[in-house]
């Protein structure tokens, strides 16, 4: 078993792109970006206005990222991002 990340605190989605070399993790905090070619790990930024904690569950769907997200964030409801940021060597 090989570990790819540290310092999750309660993940509830996981999601990886159309071939499996990154990995997409959300948790309390908010989402999390795994290379699973290099190992490294980053968050995503919400940029100030957008709030990325409590999603449940996470899809990667056409290059996008679908999250439905719990109360505590103005009420339930579906996100979508979309993930040109995202782009890694392939």
């Amino acid at each position: 078993m090989t570990e790819y990340a540290t310092g999750l605190v309660y993940p509830n989605g996981i999601a990886a792109d159309e071939v499996n070399k990154v990995l997409f993790v959300a948790d309390f905090t908010g989402l999390h970006i795994l290379d699973l070619v290099t190992g490294k790990q980053s968050w995503l930024s919400d940029g100030g206005g957008t709030y990325l904690n409590g999603i449940d569950g996470l899809y990667y769907y056409k290059g996008t990222l679908i999250g439905i997200q719990d109360s505590g964030n103005q009420g339930d409801r579906v996100v979508r991002f979309y993930c040109l940021l995202f782009n890694v060597d392939r």
